[in-house]
Formats: C-alpha cells, structure tokens, sequence
C-alpha cells in the first residue's frame, strides 16, 4: 500500500481530524462543520475552475443535493452536503474506492495512536466508566477517548481498511483477534468484541453468488426491531450479551417516538426513554432525523449496495458496517465510516454508455 500525501488525503484528514474533535467535545460541531464546508468549498471551487470536475451524475447529484439542502434547513446539519462534496472530490480520480480507505485509514490510525499516546502521558484522561460481570464492579478504560465504545469503534474501522488491503487473511486474523482481546480487556466493550467474531463469520462464510447488498439496511433495520420485541425484560441474557440495548430498543418503540417524520430533540428522546445514548444506526436515524431522513439513507444504501457487490472485500465491509450500526450510531458518522464516502463516489460517477464501452474496447483490440 504505497502512501502518497496530496489534496484528497489532507481533505480526508481533516474530516476525520475535525469530526474526532467534534466527538470528543474539544470543539463545537458549528466550528468544526464551518471549517469542513469552507475548505471543501474552496478546493471544489479551484477543480472546477481547472476541469478537473466533469464526471458526474446530474440525476443522483440533484438528489443528494436536495437532501443536503433539506437537512441544513431542518435539522441545522451539514453531514450530507459534507458526504457529497467528498464524493465529488474522488468522481475523477479512478481508484477511488482503494484511495477512499487507505487515506481514511492512514487518518484513523494517526488519530487513534495519538489519543492513546496523549493519554499515555497524561494530557488526556479516561472516561473511566464500571461494569458488573460476575457481580464484580470493573472499570471500563476508554484510553483517551470519550468512551470506551468509542476506543473499540475506531478500532474497528481501522480493522477494515487493514483487511481490505491484506493479503495474508491467516496472519490477518491471528494478529486481529490477538489485538481485539487485549483492547477487550481493557474497554470491556463486548458489543465490540462479539462483532470481530461476526465479521470472522461473514468473511468465511460469505459467497459472492449471494447478492443481498441492496437488502441489508433493511435487514438491519428488521433485526432492530426484532430485539426490540425480545428486549422488555432488562435482566435476560440477551441484553446482558448486547449492553441492554435490546430494552433500549423496546422502550424507543413503547415511547412511540420513532412514529415521526422530522425526527425529535434530544430532551425528549431522554425523557420518553430515560437514557441519553442511542447506540444503534437506524434508531439514530430515525429518532433524531425522522423517518424521512430513514428514507433517504434507504434510498442510499439500495442504491449504491448493488454497485458495490462487484468488489468482494468491499461488500463484506458494507456488510458489516450495517450489522456493527445494530450497536453503534457512530456509523454513520462521515469522518469515521470511510463505505459512506464510496457509496456517495459510487452514485455520483457517470457511468459510460454501453456504445462507448464497446468502442473503447474495439479500439484497444485493434491496437493489440
């Protein structure tokens, strides 16, 4: 994987840079997404003038748009315009997909070794949180960050882009499980750690005759639900498995306030439910952003989800990413998840036209 410092890989820096900041509470969203959209801004300005911004969908990019639009108006957020800038900025460049998560993954590791460096030496402190197992209290260490989930988050998408890239599956998984215990220990985010061994599953199990890309929002979507229904009583095994998010799940759906439209604020999502984390994607969605909002990422997981079944790797990773968002909302974070910024990439390339193609190919036969 050579490593080559230029204008798209400083942009991905700096989104992954300024939402970490954002996530740890070092800086205010408004100053981060301020700083994001003027930079991205100015280097789409400074392309077009040059022509380097030509191959782009005008169906799928009015659509994006448009929701980019909806959501600073309704919601006062910025991610899908953020999203659809950034898939603007790689529609030129034709390994798009391999740049996309190696220059995520490079900003990841930087920034996920300097948190832990930093609280190594004593600048940044744990949120040391407890748990009970075996009806011993243990502290939980987040290692820097804000939460240990979080720790074991960004863990887990630089594990992605490593398995993308790898080439050794077996030295792969020996050195992955080895590094996911360690951290399991000290985090205790067993959530976290039982999805290394879902995605150990997928990526043995998995054939590439199986087309379900477009499907698996849904999917995840219908298995939130299902624990949800199975989740009323808080002391079952299933929601000591899965941190009591299955109750989480079904005192959402018994608040009635995942039946709305504009999604709701955070107070009375805390106070219909009695807890202030939604740790699951498609809750998230629904409850802060409303079921419009659902649609959109819908529309967007069943569109780009078929495209992306053409590379193996790739959709093991989308796979994943949705069952992961069963227990984690910050999935859907753009400086964090690097599939959504291929998914955005993947809708917005103008595809060529089959004469063309056949012309191309006709020409290069000739000249063989």
């Amino acid at each position: 994987m050579k490593i080559k410092f230029n204008l798209r890989f400083i942009i991905v820096f700096l989104l992954v840079i300024f939402k970490y900041l954002k996530m740890q509470n070092f800086i205010s969203n408004t100053i981060s997404n301020c700083i994001l959209l003027a930079t991205l801004f100015i280097v789409l300005i400074w392309l077009g003038s040059k022509g380097k911004i030509k191959n782009i969908n005008t169906n799928y990019f009015l659509i994006l748009a448009l929701m980019a639009v909806v959501q600073i108006v309704l919601l006062r957020d910025v991610d899908i315009l953020i999203l659809l800038m950034l898939g603007i900025l790689f529609t030129e460049d034709k390994n798009y997909t391999r740049n996309i998560i190696k220059y995520f993954l490079i900003s990841l590791v930087i920034v996920f070794m300097i948190t832990i460096v930093l609280y190594q030496c004593g600048i940044l402190e744990s949120a040391y949180l407890s748990r009970i197992i075996d009806g011993v209290r243990i502290q939980r260490n987040s290692l820097g960050f804000a939460h240990p989930n979080e720790t074991y988050c960004y863990f887990f998408m630089i594990l992605l882009g490593f398995y993308y890239f790898c080439k050794n599956k077996k030295l792969f998984w020996f050195l992955t499980l080895i590094a996911s215990y360690v951290l399991y220990k000290i985090t205790l985010c067993r959530t976290g750690f039982l999805c290394i061994f879902v995605f150990l599953a997928i990526d043995v199990l998995y054939r590439s005759k199986i087309k379900i890309n477009k499907y698996f929002f849904a999917i995840g979507t219908a298995l939130t639900l299902l624990l949800g229904v199975f989740g009323a009583n808080m002391n079952s095994p299933l929601n000591e498995a899965l941190s009591y998010r299955p109750y989480y799940a079904h005192a959402t759906m018994e608040s009635g306030l995942i039946f709305n439209v504009l999604g709701n604020n955070l107070s009375k999502i805390q106070t219909n439910t009695n807890f202030n984390n939604i740790d699951n994607v498609y809750l998230h969605i629904i409850l802060s952003s409303g079921l419009v909002f659902y649609v959109y990422y819908f529309w967007l997981y069943w569109k780009s989800g078929e495209k992306l079944e053409v590379d193996r790797k790739l959709t093991k990773i989308f796979i994943m990413t949705l069952i992961y968002g069963c227990c984690e909302s910050h999935l859907i974070n753009p400086g964090l998840n690097f599939v959504l910024a291929i998914q955005v990439c993947t809708l917005l390339i103008k595809e060529k036209p089959q004469e063309e193609i056949a012309e191309k190919q006709a020409i290069e036969l000739c000249q063989e």
